[in-house]
């Protein structure tokens, strides 16, 4: 494989990934406000 690919193929995961683990705690963050805010705010 040329170097480019490789850069190519790194930069499409590490996108991927990082829109993976953004969506992941936004959802997590929604989940967790609307079903207890208390508890949340016990932990601040």
């Amino acid at each position: 494989m040329r170097a480019s690919m490789v850069i190519k193929w790194l930069h499409r995961m590490t996108t991927a990934s990082l829109l993976l683990l953004v969506g992941g705690y936004l959802a997590y963050q929604y989940i967790m406000n609307s079903s207890s805010d208390d508890v949340l705010a016990g932990k601040r």
